[in-house]
This record gives C-alpha cells, sequence and structure tokens, in this order.
C-alpha cells in the first residue's frame, strides 16, 4: 500500500471527503488494541491434576467431600484496601491458597493454559507478548461473594487477570465486569459441571463476584503480565482508539448523506472459506475489533468482503491503450462468517487507498488467456483480488435490498442485525436502525425473510415495536414456525391474566388484528387460525374458537369482492351447514351471490355438483344450485363479447346448463336466457365472432337435446326465443347478397402507383380499364418490371411472367399479364364461398328437435337457410339477387 498522503491527493477539497481522509489515517494508525475483556468456555480440556500438599490430588469434576476438604487448607482471602491488605467478609467472602501452596501436576497443562487459553485471551485483549503468573487457587462456598472492586497491580508489567473455573458444578457467583458505561456478566454456573470456563480483564476494570447460591466454584486465578511496552497496559489505552475512531465516524454520519458504505483493503488475502473474525491474522484481526467495537453504538455495521477488481483490454495492450475495469464485491460475510450477499457493485471512491491498488506495473492475481478470433483482437481479462472490511451505515442497509433475488442472502443478513441489536437493546438509534431495515425486509417483494421471521417477532415485541411486529406477521403469518412462535407469545400473555375470562375479543384482535386486515382470501385466513390454533392449549382454545368463528363471519360479510381463492372456505361453510338451507341461504349463499365474482360461482357449482351424490341429498344440491343461479342471473348471462376470437369456450356455460337441467332446473336456467337474448339483441357482433357463436350453439343443443325430458314448455318457448334471437340478429341478417356486375367484361380497377411520370403505371391501368383486352406485354427496364409486378401481384384477376427482350438493348425485359377471370366472376366465387361457411355453420343445428323448438317456418328459414342462396346463372356475367 502506498502512504496516505498520495491516497488522500486523489479528493477534492469537497468536505464530504475530508471524514475518508481521517477515517483512513486512523486505520493505519492502529498497530494494536483490543476489548476490555475476554470468556470462553471448553467441553475438551487438559485436566490440571491438581495436587495439595497433605491431601492428594483433585478429582475433578469437584466432589463437595474434597471441597470440605480444600477449604480446611486454605484461610480466608484478603484484600487491598488503599496500602492495607484486610480480612473482612462483609466485602469478600473466599477461600484462598497462594500458589506456593499447591501444585498442578499434569505437565502438558502449562502448554494448553498458553495456547488454548492465554493466546485468545491475549489477542482479544490486544496483548502482545502476554505471560500468565500464577497467582492463587480460590475456593467459592454457598454464600461466598466478592464485592466491587479493581484488582492492584500485584508484580511489574501486570496489565491484567486471568481466571480458569476449574469443573465444579455449582449456581450463582456470577462475575459482573464494568468499564466506562459498558457493563458485562459473565456466568460460570451452566455447565460448570463438566466444563472449564476462562475468562480475562485489563487491571483498571471493576469487577464483582456475586454469592454462590449452591455447589462449589474452584477457580485458578493468574496475573496477566506484559514485559515490554508494546500494546495497551489497560482499558482505558484500548478506549482512546476507540473513541478517536467513533467521533471520525460520527463525521461522516453527520455530514455525508450519500455515501453509505466504504471499503478497507486488509493486509493479508484470505480464502472465502477462511473470511471470518477468528481467522484474522496480525494487525488485520486489530483493525477489525477496533471498528466493530467503535462502529456499532454509532449506528454502523462491520463485516467482511472479497472483492476483484477486474482489467480487460486487448492482446498487445500498452499503458497508452484504453481498458474497461470494473469492481465489485464477489461475496460479503459477517464477522462469523456467514456469507449475506453477492455480486455488488464497487464504485472506485468507495474504496479507501483505491487509486494506486491497480497499476499497470501490479501482477494480476488471475487472469483469462484471450481466445482466437481471426483477424479481430481477443480481449484478456486480469483480476485484483482483495479481501476487504467492509464499513456500511445501519440507516442505509435497505440499499442492500435492491439486489438481485440471488444476490442476498436475507436472513443470514437480519439474522446479523438482530445479533447486534440484542447486544444493543439499550440504544434508542440502535433500535431505530435494526426495526426500520428489518421492517423493510418483511415488506420486501424480492428479499422477504423466512427463517428469522420468528426471531422478528420476539424482537418486535422486547423492543415494543408495533410496526415490526405488523410487518413479520405480513411477512409470515402463514408459516408454522411464525404461528407457533406467535402462539407461546399469546400463551404467555393468558398466563399473566388473573382470570382466563379476561382475553377476550378486544385481546384476539390486538394480537391478529393485522392478520385480519391482511389482504389475503377468506380460505388462507382460515388456514392460518386454523394453524395457531394447534399451538394453544386447551385452556385458551375455546377462546380462540369463538373469536375465530365471529371474525371469519365479519370477513365474509365485509370482503368486497369474493373470488376464486375463498373457494375452499365457502366449500366448508357449505359442507358444515349443508341440512340447514336456510342458515345457509341467508349467512353464506346470500354473500356469495352478492360479491362473489363469475369464476367462484361457477367453481361453488361445479363442486356442489361433483359431491352431491358423496355430501349432499339431491334436493339439497337442487337447493343450493337454484339459490345461486336465480340470485347471479346477470352474472351468469352469456354476453356477446365473450366472443371474439380466442375468448370464449363454450364448455363452461353448456355444462352449467347440462348440469342444472340434470337437477331439473330447467325453469330456473329461464331468466339467465331470457337476459342473454336480450343482451344478444342490442349488441353488435365482434370480429370473427360468428364462428364462436355457431359453435356454441352446437354445444347447447346437445346438451338441451341430452336432457330434453327435463324441459318444460316454459323453458322450451324461452329458448326457442333465445335460439331465434340469435340466429337472426347474427346469421341470417349478415347472410351476403349476390353480387351485381360492378365493371363490364374484362375491364378491372386500376392499379397504377397515381405518379402522372410513371408511364409504366399509366399503360398498366390502361389495360386494366379496357373491357375486351385480355393479354398485354410490357417492354421495360429491370426496375419498372418489378415496379409494375408489385402493383398487381395481390391482384386474383391477373396473372403474369417475364420474359426475356431479345431486342438486347440494355436490361429491358419482356412482362406479360393475362387476365384470367371478370371481376364478376371473382365476386360470384366469394359469395358462393361465404354462403357455403354459412351452411357448414348451420348444418349442426338441422334436425327434429331443433325443428320442433322453432317450427316449421324458421326452422326452415334461419336453419335451412331457405331463400337466403340463389344459384348462380350462365356464365357469372349476370345479377344475382336474393330471392
Amino acid at each position: 500500500m502506498d502512504d496516505f498522503d498520495s491516497v488522500s491527493s486523489e479528493y477534492s477539497p469537497d468536505e464530504s471527503l475530508t471524514w475518508r481522509s481521517d477515517l483512513l489515517r486512523c486505520l493505519r494508525s492502529i498497530q494494536t488494541t483490543g476489548d476490555f475483556s475476554w470468556t470462553d468456555s471448553y467441553h475438551i480440556f487438559v485436566n490440571p491434576a491438581l495436587d495439595i500438599p497433605g491431601h492428594g490430588k483433585v478429582a475433578l469434576p469437584l466432589c463437595p467431600r474434597v471441597a470440605h476438604e480444600i477449604k480446611q487448607a486454605c484461610r480466608l482471602a484478603p484484600f487491598g484496601n488503599g496500602h492495607q491488605t484486610v480480612v473482612d467478609d462483609s466485602v469478600r467472602k473466599t477461600w484462598q491458597l497462594h500458589h506456593t501452596q499447591f501444585r498442578l501436576a499434569n505437565p502438558h497443562w502449562q502448554a494448553f493454559l498458553e495456547s488454548g487459553i492465554l493466546a485468545p485471551a491475549a489477542q482479544r485483549l490486544g496483548l502482545v507478548g502476554a505471560q500468565a503468573k500464577p497467582h492463587k487457587l480460590l475456593l467459592y462456598e454457598p454464600g461466598s461473594f466478592f464485592k466491587q472492586h479493581k484488582d492492584s497491580q500485584k508484580e511489574p508489567g501486570m496489565v491484567g487477570t486471568l481466571v480458569v473455573c476449574l469443573p465444579s458444578e455449582h449456581d450463582g457467583g456470577e462475575v459482573h465486569l464494568s468499564f466506562k458505561e459498558e457493563n458485562r456478566t459473565y456466568a460460570t454456573g451452566p455447565g460448570s459441571e463438566f466444563d472449564m470456563t476462562a475468562m480475562a480483564w485489563f487491571g483498571d476494570v471493576s469487577h464483582e463476584v456475586k454469592e454462590l447460591r449452591s455447589g462449589y466454584r474452584l477457580v485458578l486465578t493468574y496475573n496477566i503480565v506484559v514485559p515490554t511496552v508494546e500494546g495497551p497496559k489497560s482499558a482505558a489505552f484500548f478506549n482512546t482508539q476507540v473513541e478517536k475512531l467513533q467521533r471520525i465516524l460520527i463525521d461522516w454520519r453527520e455530514t455525508d448523506q450519500f455515501n453509505c458504505q466504504v471499503y478497507y483493503p486488509l493486509d493479508h488475502q484470505y480464502s472465502e472459506s477462511s473470511l471470518s473474525l477468528g481467522n484474522l491474522k496480525g494487525r488485520d484481526d486489530v483493525v477489525r475489533q477496533v471498528l466493530q467495537l467503535a462502529a456499532s453504538k454509532i449506528g454502523f455495521s462491520i463485516f467482511l468482503a472479497s472483492m476483484t477488481h477486474n482489467k480487460e483490454c486487448q492482446e498487445g495492450y500498452d499503458e497508452s491503450d484504453e481498458s474497461e475495469e470494473w469492481t465489485v464485491l464477489d461475496n460479503m460475510y459477517t464477522p462469523q462468517g456467514k456469507l449475506i450477499a453477492r455480486e455488488i457493485g464497487v464504485h472506485t471512491d468507495e474504496i479507501l487507498c483505491s487509486q494506486p491498488f491497480y497499476g499497470d506495473d501490479m501482477a494480476a492475481d488471475s487472469e483469462d488467456e484471450p481466445e482466437y478470433l481471426g483477424n479481430e483482437h481477443a480481449a484478456a481479462r486480469f483480476r485484483y483480488h482483495d479481501s476487504v472490511l467492509v464499513i456500511w451505515a445501519k440507516n442505509k442497509l435497505d440499499s442492500l435490498l435492491g439486489l438481485d433475488r440471488d444476490g442476498l442472502l436475507v436472513d443470514a443478513l437480519v439474522s446479523e442485525v438482530l445479533h447486534d441489536l440484542e447486544n444493543h437493546q439499550d440504544g434508542d438509534q440502535s433500535v431505530a436502525y435494526a426495526t426500520s431495515f428489518i421492517k423493510a425486509c418483511c415488506e420486501s417483494a424480492r428479499h422477504k425473510p423466512a427463517s428469522t421471521l420468528p426471531r422478528i417477532l420476539d424482537c418486535a415485541l422486547a423492543v415494543n415495536s408495533s410496526a415490526l411486529y405488523e410487518a413479520a406477521l405480513k411477512a409470515g403469518c402463514h408459516l408454522a414456525h411464525v404461528q407457533k412462535t406467535l402462539a407461546r407469545h399469546i400463551e404467555q400473555d393468558f398466563s399473566r391474566r388473573a382470570e382466563p375470562g379476561d382475553f377476550e375479543n378486544e385481546e384476539w384482535s390486538k394480537w391478529l388484528g393485522v392478520v385480519v386486515k391482511k389482504d389475503m382470501s377468506l380460505t388462507s385466513l382460515q388456514s392460518i387460525l386454523h394453524g395457531l390454533a394447534f399451538h394453544f392449549s386447551a385452556r385458551l382454545k375455546p377462546s380462540f374458537r369463538s373469536w375465530e368463528e365471529a371474525t371469519l363471519e365479519t370477513q365474509l360479510k365485509t370482503k368486497p369482492q369474493l373470488d376464486l381463492g375463498d373457494h375452499e372456505f365457502i366449500m366448508k361453510l357449505i359442507q358444515a351447514h349443508h341440512a340447514d338451507i336456510e342458515w345457509l341461504s341467508t349467512r353464506v349463499l346470500s354473500e356469495l351471490c352478492a360479491r362473489g365474482n363469475k369464476a367462484l360461482l361457477r367453481r361453488v357449482l361445479d363442486t356442489v355438483f361433483e359431491l352431491r351424490e358423496r355430501e349432499f341429498t339431491p334436493d339439497e344440491a337442487k337447493a343450493i344450485y337454484r339459490h345461486i343461479l336465480g340470485n347471479s342471473i346477470k352474472v351468469f348471462s352469456v354476453r356477446i363479447t365473450e366472443f371474439g376470437v380466442g375468448c370464449y369456450s363454450s364448455s363452461a356455460f353448456t355444462s352449467l346448463v347440462d348440469r342444472s337441467l340434470g337437477l331439473g332446473l330447467s325453469d330456473t336456467l329461464c331468466p339467465i336466457f331470457e337476459e342473454s337474448r336480450r343482451g344478444f339483441q342490442a349488441a353488435e357482433l365482434p370480429h370473427e365472432a360468428e364462428y364462436g357463436i355457431a359453435n356454441f350453439l352446437r354445444d347447447l343443443v346437445k346438451v338441451v337435446q341430452k336432457n330434453d325430458q327435463s324441459v318444460t314448455p316454459q323453458s322450451s318457448s324461452v329458448l326457442a326465443a333465445f335460439f331465434e334471437t340469435v340466429l337472426t340478429r347474427f346469421f341470417f341478417d349478415p347472410a351476403p347478397s349476390a353480387p351485381t356486375e360492378r365493371f363490364k367484361g374484362w375491364a378491372s380497377p386500376a392499379q397504377g402507383c397515381g405518379d402522372a411520370a410513371c408511364s409504366a403505371c399509366k399503360e398498366l391501368d390502361e389495360f386494366l380499364l379496357s373491357e375486351d383486352r385480355t393479354t398485354f406485354r410490357f417492354t421495360l427496364s429491370y426496375n419498372q418490371v418489378w415496379h409494375v409486378r408489385e402493383r398487381v401481384k395481390k391482384d386474383g384477376q391477373v396473372r403474369f411472367e417475364t420474359e426475356v427482350d431479345e431486342s438486347g438493348v440494355g436490361d429491358r425485359q419482356v412482362l406479360v399479364i393475362h387476365k384470367v377471370r371478370t371481376m364478376l366472376q371473382m365476386d360470384v366465387s366469394l359469395y358462393e364461398s361465404k354462403i357455403q361457411a354459412l351452411e357448414r355453420q348451420m348444418e349442426p343445428l338441422q334436425g327434429e328437435w331443433m325443428r320442433k323448438l322453432l317450427g316449421d317456418v324458421l326452422y326452415g328459414k334461419l336453419v335451412l337457410l331457405e331463400g337466403v342462396r340463389q344459384d348462380a346463372q350462365g356464365d357469372g356475367r349476370g345479377p344475382l339477387r336474393r330471392v
């Protein structure tokens, strides 16, 4: 890396860049730092083989009998009070042995202590060359404690204390640490029977050991000594580093509203699998620690990422040639190494110290060889890889939601934000940043969280954020793990009440109102509520069921429109109450008919018909059909607009007619046919709709004939009127009239271009308008031949051919045009084809049933088309008219 001055010189005097220079200078100045305390637990460890003269080796886990023997060998531990060392069991009640009064017999203990315990502790505290000097063995029994104090310096170079808690089952004895405004608690009780726990802190950190409630707590204490002057000697030194960086980050936050992230390249490169805080080396880990500790409380998140700078240039590239360059974050990780994002575009201004990195004198980390592309110059691509620390403003984390669907692992990112929030719940700003981002995730169409939604619910309730609670429920109320979490919170609320009866509808609406208000089908709502009920205890279910029933009934009455998504819900109600047709009609079917769309109404009728033998009696199915059909006349009527090209399939309506007639409801269909007839009477025929209407009539005749025994005189009369109107309006009235002679003899319309200067088209039009000329030869240039052919190539009256001009002058050709039929012959041919098409459309309707329905006169006129056709006479030159 080049020096700081060379980097800062690339920026303009713009005040928004001041914080960049300060930030880069501060990060470069960090050589070592650390946290003020550390702890870890060990499931696998080396037994130190504690040996007390006169008592032998101490077996672990410690048992009460041996603990009592150790106590007999100990004395009460003193504490420092000013320049004096005193014993006062109102301040400290603990038993001790000096390190000269016992030994650790296992020869492997010291190596484990140094590599497994001291090394990670020193790294966390930012200490270089730290040593652990034995101090005491302490025994805590029930009632033991040590009030808040600071450790005195017991030997030269001592900077802190290391405590190793040996396996001995106990409860209590938590260590409370405080430095500046920060407080921490380290508990050794959990897992104490079999695990070893270690802790370390600086000497100027206040700490207290809470009263031991049960069992025995046996600890080895060491003085942490740093013999050189390198590194921090106190938490105050570490705190100075953090505070300096915080001032710079606050300056960024308050003066620059546009830049939300920067990238700081690390000294070392790391593989994708090793990019996590536990694997950072040397100064990289030091910088990461101070950034993470400084940033979180003031509104910044720290991530790790692999970054690639790409340079693409032509083969034979030198410094004077232009190249295409771009930079991208390949993968971004949480400090724990969890992948959260991919393929994030990077602007060079966002990289601290970006300009000097990728000069032409720097070797690429990887490259693609150019492929051979004939005479073209192939491009070679060079890649420069870096591992970077990412500093991202928390209030701009939602900018990541703009990534492609595969670019963001939203649950991993939300989990990191929640983890950060759990550590800073006392900061209003931290809570606001976290809840705002997570709410945006829940409302995102592209990056909605799933696995973290239960934690989001927990968080929303913990910080009392109704907005986040509602967003989380809207995003995941249909998921079983979210329902389980929600039910747990409701159960807890219920348990806090003195009387179960206190949990009435108002309380249920408070918890679940957002679910009810969500735009979803009644089927989905019912499924969600049933899923919740599964997780409730027996004492809560009656109250919930009562609220659920009332809520679903209200939603049925108030939902603006019922559609196919509500089908399952409607059918469950029908199946549950089919025996009480009056209740069903007034409470369910009336709402269905009032606001159900055609698709839903049809599906309900289809389902009722399919279940008529298994779920319903014939009378019940008939009553349901009668109510729906009788109250949905306009919905089920056939409209002419449904017969445009590709718009309509007659099967739905004909199936409805078929099933209704099968149930004996021909009279119920009469209003629907009459409404359809009136619509057809007043409507204009859409383009090419006659083919769809013809197929519809054909299918309708089939289903009515099939159920002929169900057709009553009333319905027969309505059907006859319907067929008469449709056949007259859309087939008989629009039938073509016989053609008359428009042009005499062989004359036909002019086809020329209309340009007075075009002699070729002028000759062409004279020929076409001639009543007796049938062939004409044009000697024209190649371009003129093409021009004339284009004018007449779509004319069905003529054909043409091209011959070579024998004169041999220039590029001239001979175009021969022949008139093959008169205009009247063409008109007669078109008329015949239309009449034949009409006859084919009417053919499926012909038969005795239709004759009886319409009567002989209308049947002959509308179906047999009597009087519509007149055969062509002679050679087709005379007039043809309808008789």
